[in-house]
């Protein structure tokens, strides 16, 4: 039996064959994603194009309009760099001292922002109108002095805590800057200005992070 078997088990694989070539099975298509018309495509890059140029005409103007503006502005970008970087060394700091674990990363960010919201409240409910701009942002940076002074003392976790959230108060220091600059402009310029703005501080960010963590591997 086993040579019929066998002739038998040729015998379909030929049926097989010959019907895979008379019947050829549809080969499946690859999926290609979707791709935009080119008009489309144009429109997006124009627009691009146009932000671009936006904002670099309101960091012109933040740059060119006067000198105490300029001064400004380049004042908010050192906060921004410091306020970035220094944050970044103080994540370093913490994981140096005290081998930080993933609660207790979680209780830092929850005081920080609750202290935050408590800051921005403060600010919209009272501070704003009692302490002008300018002076908010000189006790601003007295107090952040005085913050990372403290800082140098902490030994215990929960000091780092409190520490923390003390410093989401200062969240009314980066509106000030910002109210000091753009009340300069009439509101027709206040979109191409805060696209300067903010571009300039992403900018800021970038030397902040690059910088500092330079700092931290000397």
């Amino acid at each position: 039996h086993r040579p019929h078997h066998r002739r038998h088990r040729r015998h379909r694989r030929l049926h097989r064959r010959r019907r895979r070539l008379r019947h050829p099975r549809p080969r499946r298509r690859r999926r290609h994603r979707a791709r935009a018309p080119p008009r489309a495509r144009a429109a997006a890059r124009a627009l691009a194009r146009a932000r671009v140029a936006r904002a670099l005409e309101g960091a012109r103007a933040l740059l060119g309009t006067s000198p105490r503006l300029a001064l400004v502005v380049c004042a908010e970008c050192v906060y921004v760099v410091a306020g970035v970087g220094t944050g970044l060394l103080f994540m370093y700091t913490l994981d140096y001292r005290f081998a930080i674990s993933t609660a207790f990363v979680a209780d830092v960010l929850l005081a920080y922002m609750a202290s935050t919201a408590v800051g921005l409240a403060l600010y919209l409910v009272a501070i704003r109108r009692c302490v002008s701009p300018l002076r908010l942002v000189v006790i601003s940076l007295y107090f952040a002095a005085a913050w990372y002074a403290a800082f140098g003392f902490v030994r215990l976790k929960w000091q780092v805590v409190a520490l923390v959230g003390v410093a989401g108060l200062l969240v009314g220091s980066s509106i000030a800057f910002t109210s000091l600059i753009v009340r300069e402009f009439p509101l027709t310029k206040q979109g191409t200005i805060q696209g300067g703005l903010y571009l300039l501080n992403v900018l800021a960010s970038g030397v902040g992070i690059a910088g500092f963590y330079a700092v931290y591997l000397l």
